[in-house]
């Protein structure tokens, strides 16, 4: 376990660099819609895992997506308000969800019922990138 963790840290260290190409080519959205899918198809593949290899994968995606999703929601967040309170309070709520995601995760593990940890994983993203694609569209309504 602890090697595939490891891999999956290292793997974001290009998911992070990816983001200056993918940024200047796609905007802001549709490469956080990508980042969010891989995330939710690493999560499927851990809902899954019967055997090491898929374990690692899922979480290899997982690692990526992580480092490559955050500058791209720190990125709409400073577009949408340009005066910095958006962005200041998302990374409040991020330490806040942070702090509270093992206490939520214990709430419905129940019984040793890990699958449920990553169903609400799962519907904590779609939750999320429906809130950015609100966002994103006030903001294009302001322009």
């Amino acid at each position: 376990v602890g090697v595939a963790l490891l891999l999956a840290s290292l793997i974001g260290i290009p998911g992070a660099f990816s983001i200056v190409i993918v940024g200047q080519r796609f905007g802001t959205l549709g490469p956080l819609v990508l980042g969010i899918a891989i995330a939710i198809a690493g999560l499927l593949v851990l809902l899954s895992a019967d055997s090491y290899a898929a374990y690692l994968f899922g979480g290899c995606c997982m690692g990526f997506s992580w480092a490559f999703c955050l500058p791209f929601i720190q990125s709409l967040l400073a577009t949408i308000d340009r005066k910095g309170s958006a962005i200041s309070a998302g990374t409040s709520l991020s330490t806040f969800g942070s702090a509270m995601g093992p206490g939520l995760a214990a709430m419905v593990v129940g019984g040793g019922k890990y699958a449920n940890v990553f169903m609400l994983s799962i519907g904590l993203f779609v939750i999320t990138l429906t809130l950015f694609f609100f966002a994103n569209q006030a903001r294009l309504r302001r322009i």
